[in-house]
């Protein structure tokens, strides 16, 4: 562990840059060099990862990060930030260097979709920063008015497209700053911008579904008439089953979340 505390204190500038660059001139590195460390590196990192060694996992993401940003989008992976930062964060026995941890991570998702504009949008990362503020943070008042104010932005920047997580935590948070303030306006304005955005994605992801439909149709239609070989149409047909399949599931959390949210607001309304 205090390697890896000597590391953090040593390049802990090299994330606080980020929001700074734009997108990467060279996508393994400057020369032959850096592109064969940085796969190295990645290689390294997959491995500590898969084996939950998170601690030796980071010094190598910490590599990837400051030689290669732009290699990978799975370096920037959501579930695998939360995993390898959650140990780091609940290891450290020293405030600094958690606090040092908690702040890189909350740089990392907020400046993200500089280097992976299709895989990650600025207004996904404020949503997740002002989460990871609520999650590790929660305690200060003044972090989680800040954060309240992120989730706002963040919502209103992504709008249906907003995750329901985001959705749900971001309600929760005005309720409690509801009843704290005594204020039902705050309340109101966040039920209103929640389910409206729910709402519309759900019929989104409903139209989506559709048009799932008639993939299939169209994918056996062109195999029926020989257009495609077998091992093409099973492949073709297994990647729309998975869309499928993550569609119906965004609409059963979105529902889910929809449900919660009028559970807790019905405690405001008279």
């Amino acid at each position: 562990m205090k390697k890896i505390i000597l590391f953090v204190l040593v390049s802990y500038s090299i994330l606080s840059g980020l929001a700074q660059i734009t997108p990467c001139e060279f996508q393994y590195g400057k020369t032959e060099k850096d592109s064969l460390k940085c796969w190295e590196e990645f290689s390294l990192f997959k491995n500590h990862y898969d084996q939950k060694n998170y601690a030796e996992a980071y010094l190598h993401w910490k590599n990837i990060v400051n030689l290669c940003p732009c290699s990978r989008n799975a370096i920037f992976n959501t579930t695998s930030l939360q995993n390898m930062f959650d140990y780091l964060i609940k290891t450290t026995d020293e405030k600094e260097i958690q606090n040092q941890y908690i702040d890189e991570l909350l740089n990392t998702v907020a400046t993200r979709h500089l280097y992976f504009p299709k895989h990650y949008t600025k207004g996904n990362g404020l949503g997740f920063k002002a989460f990871y503020m609520i999650r590790y943070r929660g305690e200060n008042t003044e972090d989680v008015m800040k954060a309240f104010d992120l989730f706002i932005e963040s919502i209103e920047m992504e709008k249906e497209n907003t995750l329901p997580n985001i959705l749900g935590i971001y309600f929760r948070i005005a309720e409690q700053i509801a009843r704290t303030q005594r204020d039902t306006t705050i309340i109101i304005d966040a039920y209103e911008r929640t389910t409206h955005y729910i709402e519309t994605a759900i019929n989104n992801y409903y139209k989506e579904l559709d048009k799932q439909i008639s993939n299939f149709d169209n994918l056996k239609e062109i195999y029926e008439r020989r257009q495609i070989q077998r091992d093409d149409y099973e492949n073709r047909k297994q990647k729309l089953s998975q869309d499928t399949v993550s569609i119906t599931q965004l609409i059963n959390n979105y529902k889910i979340t929809l449900k919660d949210i009028e559970s807790i607001f019905a405690q405001f309304v008279p």
